[in-house]
């Protein structure tokens, strides 16, 4: 799944439900633990280095505890390509 269908902003999920909100609330508490755990784990003295790859739709729409400053350094956006860098591509 993408990062946007695991941590959905509070507006993607109000739909669900009080039950589907639950779930996605702790869904997204392990998730944070486990990025959390990342930064947490060291290595003689050294900060340990985790490398998360993902995939979302929109990133607007992710659930705002998990793309706070500190948690996700680098975020790299890719837009479909052209018409024209699509003939280039054939």
């Amino acid at each position: 799944e993408g990062l946007d269908q695991l941590a959905p902003g509070s507006a993607m999920s109000s739909a669900g439900g009080q039950e589907t909100d639950g779930l996605r609330d702790r869904v997204v508490a392990t998730l944070l633990v486990c990025l959390d755990g990342i930064e947490a784990q060291r290595s003689g003295g050294a900060p340990g280095l985790g490398v998360v790859a993902t995939t979302c739709t929109d990133a607007e729409q992710l659930d705002a505890r998990v793309t706070r400053p500190g948690r996700m350094d680098v975020w790299i956006a890719l837009t479909a390509p052209g018409p024209e860098d699509r003939l280039a591509l054939l």
